[in-house]
């Protein structure tokens, strides 16, 4: 991981809190225990920017002497278990997204993406490719698509310079992940557009 002894260090812009509640009230991937039948938990991945904890099956917890956070997961009853998210979130800001589009003067407002290069779990460098509407002004304005939009996990984490307000969760294979929308500083972006 390249989180790896990073543990109580900052990692992220200090706006930045990710949460894995497994007893999230109304969760879609609330359970009362995992797939190890370890019972479910509310874990603290970062909070405030530090990282607080990783998420750990049997196994890693074991490695790392520590305990298991109750995410452990598996593809059917014939696999063997791996660490999974339950409902993953990063909490909301104080801002509407509308207010945190004024407060762009030029940017890329990003609506999809796609898993063009993916990420690399090691060094955390990802390109994806998107589709999104170009930002004047605070003002959303023409369409663009056939872009790629490329950085580092790390460097996107301390690039968050603002969150709205509003939580919107998306379907994962085992869970759920929730966000708002989010501001960063700069990315890499490149491709004709259209």
């Amino acid at each position: 991981s390249l989180f790896i002894d990073k543990l109580e260090n900052t990692v992220s812009s200090e706006i930045v809190n990710l949460i894995d509640d497994g007893l999230l009230s109304s969760g879609i991937a609330t359970a009362p225990f995992d797939d190890e039948g370890v019972v479910s938990k509310r874990t603290e991945v970062i909070s405030a920017g530090v990282l607080k904890s990783y998420l750990h099956n049997s196994y890693t917890a074991s490695r790392m002497k520590q305990k298991s956070t109750g995410n452990a997961t598996r593809s059917g009853y014939r696999s063997l278990p791996y660490i999974g998210t339950s409902n993953f979130t990063l909490s909301p800001g104080s801002v509407s997204e509308k207010d945190l589009i004024k407060s762009v003067d030029k940017g890329l407002y990003l609506e999809r993406i796609m898993n063009v290069g993916g990420v690399n779990p090691v060094s955390g460098d990802y390109s994806v490719g998107a589709v999104g509407h170009y930002i004047e002004n605070g003002e959303l304005t023409y369409p663009v698509n056939k872009i790629t939009v490329a950085s580092n996990i790390v460097k996107m984490l301390n690039d968050i310079s603002g969150i709205a307000d509003k939580l919107e969760f998306i379907p994962t294979h085992k869970g759920v992940c929730g966000a708002p929308a989010v501001l960063f500083a700069e990315m890499t972006i490149s491709g004709a557009g259209s």
